[in-house]
């Protein structure tokens, strides 16, 4: 019961509304609270399944980010899996670096650039809002007044297992696509790119990556690009092409990892 929650979870529970109305306001969702009887009527009684929503931070300093437990709602136990889903690591950079220097001998500086897509999950649309209908406590009257209310998501939720299979599909053929029909050294880890490239061609992929992309229709999170440069961070690494030229690279974890 919400009444029973500590202050600091009863505030990560505000939080929690909070991001989620922002995610309504920002077309991600339904712009609207729904009722129990409200969703009887649009998709059937018995027809639609909700997820427990609850607040998460990553660490104590950083804001909640909205989850949903797939686990506990049983739609995790509803699915079967035969895919394995293999992701690229942070030594990425170093193997592409590799096999520059293998045919080039450190004749180019290289140069290296990340950038991210925003509300990754949510901008891949589901074609069964049924099952993507979450749950939480209002919080807008207090701890004692309030009742659950429901939102209908359009993209993806976190908290699904289903979601980290269906998303690396469009991640791996955005990846793909770079690389096959314009030979960038890049790879997608989730939601992140990274990109390596010599120091000639190095902005003009990266612009390319950014342009085709969104033509696609996704967009990028402003405040996580990286431009192209001699040192960058990916997947917490910091990786050096200073002295590549001389066929040495200097790789150090970031202080924040």
């Amino acid at each position: 019961k919400a009444w029973s929650a500590s202050d600091s979870q009863w505030q990560d529970m505000i939080d929690c509304q909070a991001a989620t109305e922002k995610e309504m306001v920002k077309g991600y969702a339904d712009a609207r609270y729904y009722s129990k009887s409200d969703l009887d009527i649009k998709f059937g009684a018995g027809k639609w399944w909700p997820l427990e929503r609850f607040p998460h931070r990553r660490t104590p300093v950083d804001p909640v980010r909205p989850c949903d437990n797939g686990a506990r709602s049983g739609h995790n136990d509803a699915c079967t899996f035969h895919e394995k889903l293999a992701c690229e690591n942070s030594d990425f950079p170093i193997r592409v670096a590799s096999l520059f220097y293998s045919l080039l001998y450190g004749a180019v500086q290289l140069h290296m650039g990340t950038c991210d897509l925003s509300k990754a999950y949510r901008q891949v649309l589901v074609g069964q809002p049924q099952f993507t209908v979450v749950a939480f406590y209002d919080t807008t009257n207090g701890r004692r007044k309030g009742k659950v209310v429901f939102v209908i998501l359009h993209g993806l939720p976190f908290g699904l297992a289903s979601s980290v299979l269906q998303f690396n599909r469009l991640s791996k053929a955005l990846e793909q696509f770079h690389r096959r029909f314009f030979g960038m050294p890049c790879c997608m880890y989730y939601d992140d790119l990274c990109l390596v490239e010599p120091d000639f061609s190095s902005r003009a992929a990266q612009a390319v990556f950014e342009s085709t992309t969104a033509l696609f229709g996704f967009t990028l999170d402003p405040d996580k690009r990286s431009r192209m440069a001699v040192a960058n961070a990916f997947l917490g690494v910091l990786i050096d092409f200073s002295q590549f030229c001389a066929g040495v690279i200097l790789v150090r974890v970031t202080a924040k990892r």
